[in-house]
């Protein structure tokens, strides 16, 4: 059956417009559009199974099969009309099969002249959602969402008609993998509801990656099929084209495709044939880079997320390159072998004298915010209560707006510093395989400096809200992954028996997590920990403190670090900084519930501080009681390691000495701090994670960390989790810190 339902009798047009329905949706949606396109368009509609005139037809659950299908219909229709100019409009879930049918469209050379996406978050920011649906669970969703009459819910063939269809349409976005997007060459319009309470307006700035050719942007009154309700608004919105030549309609054509309802044309609607239609900024745009809270915005909305495969950095790094070349300063993008995964390098120079250059260091890819859910949309930059939210906020594009923000801010005031300073966005920090040390392999000439600032230390609260402790970390902790894996017997769930898969796991997992290993904090946390005695106001807190590091057996510091944590107000980092930990961050067994499974595994990420524990006695502790559940222990490392290979790498690490606080660049933040942060104890101190200064830092180059704005608990908490957020007044008082910092390199 046809894929396309001509909703306007014309066959010989100058425009074809495709239009895919949302959710449930069928041809019907567009009808309004009928009236508001002017003589010389084809609208059309895409029908899918199991609706309409294909009601017999078992409804489709893979996007690529709609959009193969859909394209190669479409180009059997341009080949009738030779010269007609497509246009894809896609509402909802049919913003993401109009976007997947782009994509197969130009892989066979056909040329879009536009794409329109309306009310539906960015393509690349999806990820698989495991499971089906339930039937009360598509009826929640429908009902919530406002996508189906509450009568047809009721109806009595509600089931039997109308359900399957919106499973279907629910798999087709549940089973689609934003990762595997890319950018086309192809303009795009973005179109959202200012009262969309299910796809944020502000997300579909997002859509903007995922284009080569011209972006723009447009909020309208109106909820999430607003195409129906406010059809005038949205469809002078989707004719409206990105200029002339390649970046859109013709102008010609473009008015002869324009709105016509009530006899008002484009040109009458416009205000005559001079004018032309105002484009909201794109996603690339800032108005004032030196506004640290607007440009960290504009870095959370680039999504550089991944999983450890490496994120696409590509259109991040040409943002910041345009920022940097428009302040004057030289900006390189390095690529990396994977496709749209790069390194960005800008270089202010400096007076020419001998001081070594700083480099500013900050990854700009981030952990990818999936399986959880947020409040906010991750990547749209969302500023509530005082807070931005978005992944990143915190860890760290939050820090690389404040890093970059300060430098632009001298810059503008042109000023020139006694060294040159240069500014890396680094890929892969988060896992990949090319991250600073492929970087420093490859281009070492490009990134070798005196002393590198990087992300780490924090900027940590009295009780009552107030700045306490500034740390400026020196060392980082080291880990490993250690998989746990339990062998039985696979039988039917009807059959449970002693000793099973799933149970040895959740036992071993128990023993682990409830092992403790000791109080034995390193040089570097000892120092941050006699610094935070003295910056407290809590006499029994610091007296906690103190017992702990005067200690002189193991029990008594046990016990004494224990109650350290208790009376913490940052538990959680203080107890990472005082011993090796062990976090469990994954497990699976089982495919089907009537099967019990044979196989069952789980993994943990142990750290280790330098100068601390053993690990290899550690790791020894941690095997010996998984082999309490009958479980076997092993350590992960790299691709194509061996276990000994990753516990070699582990120690070669941890015995990296840590960077001397002897040096011009941690006086000068020290003198920062005490500026912008009066009566604040300074430390140096050990960061209870890894970064990506290694590379420097193993070759005896300083490698100073640093989250330069004030955090309380429960934001330090959100790292890498939920709704990560950063205070905006806090953000601006970090900037101003660095700025301070800076300044003390200046030349006169």
């Amino acid at each position: 059956m046809a894929w396309l339902r001509y909703l306007t009798p014309a066959r010989t047009d100058e425009v074809l417009l495709v239009c895919f329905p949302p959710t449930g949706g069928s041809p019907v949606s567009f009808h309004a559009w009928r009236n508001l396109l002017a003589q010389g368009t084809a609208l059309a509609a895409v029908e899918l199974p199991g609706r309409g005139d294909r009601i017999a037809e078992r409804p489709v659950t893979e996007p690529a099969a709609v959009a193969g299908a859909v394209a190669a219909e479409v180009t059997a229709a341009l080949d009738e009309r030779p010269g007609t100019e497509l246009v894809l409009v896609g509402v909802s879930l049919g913003g993401l099969l109009a976007y997947e049918t782009c994509r197969a469209l130009r892989r066979d050379g056909i040329e879009v002249a536009r794409l329109c996406v309306i009310s539906v978050a960015p393509a690349s920011r999806l990820r698989p959602v495991p499971g089906t649906r339930s039937a009360d669970e598509v009826r929640s969703i429908l009902a919530d969402w406002g996508l189906t009459a509450p009568e047809l819910l009721a109806h009595p063939e509600f089931d039997e008609l109308y359900l399957p269809v919106c499973q279907a349409d629910l798999a087709l976005s549940d089973r689609y993998d934003g990762r595997l997007a890319a950018p086309v060459d192809v303009p795009i319009t973005a179109v959202a509801g200012t009262e969309d309470t299910i796809v944020a307006a502000d997300a579909m700035r997002g859509w903007q990656e995922l284009t080569t050719a011209g972006f723009r942007y447009r909020s309208l009154p109106g909820s999430h099929l607003l195409h129906e309700t406010h059809a005038t608004e949205v469809v002078r919105e989707v004719v409206t084209g990105h200029g002339e030549g390649g970046s859109g309609l013709s102008r010609r054509r473009m008015l002869r495709l324009g709105v016509t309802a009530g006899g008002v044309g484009l040109l009458g609607a416009r205000g005559g044939a001079g004018a032309t239609a105002s484009a909201a900024p794109a996603v690339t745009a800032v108005s004032d880079p030196t506004d640290p809270v607007e440009l960290a915005r504009l870095m959370i909305r680039f999504d550089t997320s991944h999983l450890g495969e490496g994120g696409v950095t590509l259109p991040y790094a040409k943002a910041m390159r345009d920022i940097w070349q428009a302040a004057g300063v030289p900006a390189e993008i390095v690529p990396t072998p994977k496709p749209d995964n790069v390194h960005f390098l800008a270089r202010v120079a400096g007076s020419g004298g001998s001081t070594p250059p700083l480099l500013v260091l900050g990854h700009s890819d981030v952990v990818t915010a999936g399986g959880e859910q947020w409040n906010v949309d991750p990547y749209g930059g969302v500023i509530a209560d005082g807070f931005l939210y978005g992944r990143g906020a915190l860890d760290m594009k939050g820090a690389n707006a404040a890093f970059m923000s300060a430098l632009l801010r001298h810059l503008r005031a042109g000023a020139r510093f006694d060294r040159d300073i240069i500014y890396l966005a680094d890929c892969d920090e988060e896992g990949g395989p090319y991250g600073t040390a492929w970087l420093v392999e490859q281009h070492w000439a490009k990134v070798a400096a005196g002393a590198v600032l990087t992300e780490g230390g924090w900027l940590i609260n009295h009780p009552d809200g107030s700045p306490m402790l500034a740390s400026l970390v020196c060392a980082d902790k080291r880990s490993v992954v250690v998989e746990l894996v339990a062998q039985a017997r696979a039988t039917h769930s009807t059959k449970p028996y002693p000793g099973m898969a799933i149970t040895r796991i959740a036992k071993a997992i128990e023993l682990m997590q409830n092992f403790h290993t000791p109080v034995n904090p390193n040089a570097l946390a000892k120092k941050y920990f006699t610094a935070l005695a003295a910056g407290t106001r809590d006499p029994a807190f610091a007296a906690a403190i103190r017992q702990m590091l005067a200690a002189r057996d193991q029990r008594t510091r046990d016990d004494a670090g224990a109650e350290v944590v208790k009376r913490s107000d940052y538990p959680h980092l203080h107890n990472a900084l005082m011993r090796s930990t062990v976090s469990f961050v994954s497990a699976g067994a089982g495919y089907y519930s009537s099967i019990i499974p044979g196989r069952a595994t789980a993994q943990a990420r142990v750290g280790f501080l330098p100068g601390g524990d053993d690990p290899v006695q550690t790791i020894a502790d941690l095997r010996r009681l998984a082999a309490k559940a009958d479980v076997q222990l092993r350590v992960l490392g790299a691709t194509g390691q061996s276990e000994q290979e990753a516990i070699d790498t582990l120690l070669r690490n941890l015995a990296i000495p840590p960077s001397t606080a002897d040096t011009d660049v941690f006086r000068f933040w020290a003198d920062a701090v005490g500026t912008v942060y009066p009566n604040v104890t300074t430390t140096a101190g050990q960061f209870e994670a890894s970064t990506s200064g290694n590379p420097w830092r193993s070759r005896g180059i300083p490698v100073y960390g640093i989250y330069p704005y004030a955090l309380d608990n429960e934001s330090i908490n959100r790292m890498h989790g939920v709704d990560e957020r950063v205070g905006v007044a806090q953000l601006r008082q970090g900037t101003e810190l660095l700025y301070r910092m800076f300044e003390r390199m200046k030349v006169s």
